[in-house]
């Protein structure tokens, strides 16, 4: 039995010496960090810079993936997509900046101070390009807000809104 103890103890030391690093790893990101402006100077409060693939823009070799980046009322952050402050993966991404006075619920879309358009990804005009061999990127955003943060309204699934009937004329 003594050899056999032997034997097995060997094995059993060959395999956990062979098991560090050779689980799965997350593809390369790049860091990518900023600062948002609101209106040129601070945000009322803490928010989120959103970072959405351009369609079309990946590979099947470079597949993207959203990322986010949360700030405090400096703006500073640094992008997330797996692991915090990881950065990017390669590739164009639209951006959008969230900032609410009140954040959506299921009965209330919520209170922004930021304007609509930075909140739509195909409006906000906002975009950032991280390219393979970059060791980092850094960028500089304002958005704008109303003097009065936006009221979204209602929810839908607050059952105040029939979804089959156009929208109300204003």
């Amino acid at each position: 039995m003594d050899r056999y103890f032997k034997c097995f103890l060997l094995i059993a030391v060959v395999a956990l010496l062979s098991c560090p690093g050779c689980g799965p790893t997350n593809p390369k990101t790049i860091p990518v960090s900023g600062q948002v402006t609101f209106n040129g100077g601070e945000f009322p409060g803490a928010g989120k810079v959103n970072f959405l693939p351009r369609p079309g823009s990946g590979t099947d070799a470079e597949p993207m993936r959203p990322a986010i980046g949360r700030f405090d009322a400096d703006g500073k952050f640094q992008a997330t997509t797996w692991e915090e402050g990881d950065g990017l993966r390669p590739g164009e991404y639209l951006v959008t900046v969230e900032c609410w006075k009140q954040a959506p619920t299921m009965g209330h879309l919520g209170i922004s101070y930021v304007n609509l358009k930075f909140l739509r990804p195909m409006e906000s005009e906002l975009t950032v390009e991280v390219k393979p061999d970059d060791p980092k990127v850094e960028v500089t955003w304002d958005v704008t807000g109303p003097t009065n943060p936006i009221d979204m309204g209602d929810s839908p699934m607050a059952g105040g809104m029939d979804m089959n009937q156009p929208p109300p004329e204003e």
